[in-house]
């Protein structure tokens, strides 16, 4: 793994329920929009399933620092 990569968390400032997908955009460098639109084509497609991956990842990956969030990580 890369060392300049940053880490995947939760975004505490970028977010609509529990700050996954905003996380998961700033970690690989998309907006956030697209795929929040893919969650949720996923969801209806799947019948919810992906809500359950969503809350199962939400209690897994942990919620950034608000220094992190603010740009200041020391």
């Amino acid at each position: 793994m890369n060392s300049n990569q940053p880490k995947l968390t939760r975004s505490s400032s970028d977010k609509v329920f529990s700050g996954l997908l905003g996380g998961i955009a700033h970690r690989y460098n998309f907006e956030a929009l697209w795929l929040r639109v893919g969650v949720i084509l996923g969801a209806v497609m799947t019948s919810g399933l992906f809500v359950v991956a969503y809350l199962i990842a939400s209690l897994i990956v942990p919620v950034d620092s608000d220094d992190e969030a603010k740009g200041h990580p020391d």
